[in-house]
């Protein structure tokens, strides 16, 4: 379990949707004062808790979109805060296309969802949120 702890910069990522949802995140970055990471660590580690409670603010905010429905999200942004126009969210791909591309095996894909069984969970709330 340390060791996990020890390296969860490079993992942590896979559970950040539902950490920053539910406060629980540690990162510096976020300004998470280092007395706080024991006590936001013990709260986080009952996973099916977090859950519930990311789900929950995800339903009660006013506005959240879906990266690849992002024409709907859009317009849903312009409806919800009766903008004038539909926002545009910028995009600019630092690589290209071929360069972003990477084939993956399904144990390499397996192995990647190991490491963030929340956000994937509450990704999938989010795509069944947004068409409700």
């Amino acid at each position: 379990k340390q060791q996990l702890l020890d390296t969860r910069d490079i993992w942590q990522d896979g559970q950040a949707g539902v950490s920053w949802l539910t406060g629980t995140h540690i990162g510096s970055w976020v300004g998470c004062p280092r007395d706080q990471v024991e006590i936001r660590e013990r709260i986080a580690s009952n996973a099916t808790a977090m859950c519930l409670l990311a789900a929950k603010r995800l339903e009660t905010t006013k506005w959240f979109g879906i990266l690849e429905d992002l024409d709907r999200s859009m317009e849903l942004l312009k409806h919800t805060f009766s903008l004038k126009t539909i926002p545009k969210m910028p995009h600019q791909r630092k690589r290209s296309r071929s360069d972003s591309t990477i084939k993956m095996s399904f144990s390499e894909v397996d192995g990647l969802a190991s490491l963030m069984p929340q956000d994937l969970w509450l990704y999938e709330f989010g795509k069944r949120l947004f068409e409700a």
